[in-house]
């Protein structure tokens, strides 16, 4: 986990449980980005009084999560690699935080 890798040793278990929260968090976003887009959809038919969506609306629903996975994969590629190293220690001496140290 590359919150481990880039945080002082001595707090690892508060780097890992707050890394967490974002998949929980992210989890949470998609179900309700979802229902408003299929919300947005709906045409308002209601078939033994429960929402019926058009197909329009649930390809808009799924275009949306590929989008935020696009957006994510994305965002992994800029992510620099440390090897599963802690890299902590080594960026704490280096003032200039340059590309070339990984920090």
């Amino acid at each position: 986990m590359i919150v481990k890798e880039v945080n002082d040793p001595s707090g690892t278990g508060v780097a890992v449980s707050v890394g967490n929260v974002g998949g929980f968090l992210g989890t949470s976003l998609m179900q309700l980005l979802s229902g408003l887009v299929l919300d947005w959809g709906w045409q308002g038919q209601v078939v033994n009084g429960i929402k019926f969506y058009p197909l329009e609306a649930f390809r808009m629903a799924f275009a949306a999560c590929g989008l935020v996975v696009v957006a994510v994969l994305v965002v992994i590629l800029i992510i620099k690699e440390t090897k599963c190293k802690n890299i902590y220690l080594q960026c704490q001496g280096n003032p200039s935080r340059d590309v070339q140290s990984g920090c």
